[in-house]
């Protein structure tokens, strides 16, 4: 079967990697025909050559999503990619929704439950990581779990009990994902502080 990534994905691409473009506007450019992307430039452009052997550049701002370009794992099944298009497009709508929910709850925590980042920077020992886990935990418990639980967090659970709050498994997994988020940042500060101090 053929695996795709999102038009959003032009980080993803590498010299070698095959494409694909769904609505080009360059008569020399086939729809959904593959093409093997030669170089990368040092402002991250990158260039393939064109059904007459000339240089195409497509970049993150320009013709990358405006003709909504795709990368093609298995380019021997290339003329199925049309046809694929439109549940792609749905699933891809679906994981942009589920960043969005994450992102909104970080940021909730930090507005509503003040977990700045001097907050967190004081949680110093995995806390919300684990916090996370116990959520996680919860976003996956079946009901007897849940039953012998009696609403009493998971042993994982780092803080006091009154700051527990699950509902429903999905809203239980954002709060996992953005806690998760939480603690890399976390993690992401205190390796530039350590760099600093060590005169890195």
């Amino acid at each position: 079967m053929t695996t795709q990534q999102r038009d959003t994905d032009f980080a993803h691409v590498r010299v070698g990697t095959t494409i694909g473009f769904e609505k080009p506007t360059d008569s020399n450019i086939t729809a959904n025909k593959p093409y093997k992307v030669t170089r990368i430039d040092e402002d991250g452009d990158g260039w393939f050559n064109d059904d007459n052997g000339y240089f195409q550049c497509f970049s993150a701002a320009y013709r990358w999503t405006k003709w909504r370009g795709y990368i093609i794992s298995q380019p021997d099944e290339a003329p199925k990619i049309l046809a694929m298009l439109p549940s792609f497009r749905s699933e891809a709508v679906n994981s942009d929704r589920v960043l969005r929910d994450v992102i909104a709850e970080r940021e909730r925590q930090k507005s509503v439950e003040g977990w700045t980042s001097d907050h967190d920077d004081a949680h110093a020992s995995g806390e919300m990581a684990s916090a996370a886990a116990a959520y996680a935990f919860s976003a996956g418990a079946n009901p007897s779990e849940a039953n012998l639980l009696g609403g009493a967090p998971p042993v994982l659970w780092p803080w006091d009990r009154d700051w527990w709050k699950p509902t429903t498994p999905r809203r239980d997994a954002v709060k996992a994902a953005a806690l998760l988020l939480a603690e890399i940042e976390r993690l992401d500060r205190a390796a530039i502080r350590q760099m600093k101090g060590s005169g890195v």
